[in-house]
């Protein structure tokens, strides 16, 4: 399995960017959701 840390905290540093932007616990929620999918995936991949 390959890891990538630098791309991995580029991504959960722009999601912490959209999150602070859109301001709501609902959506960091929904963000955090989603990148917990992104990385299922990536792991699945490998």
């Amino acid at each position: 399995m390959r890891v990538m840390p630098k791309e991995i905290a580029s991504f959960l540093a722009m999601t912490k960017i959209v999150a602070s932007l859109r301001g709501t616990k609902q959506s960091k929620h929904e963000i955090m959701s989603k990148s917990l999918k992104n990385n299922e995936i990536l792991i699945e991949g490998y």
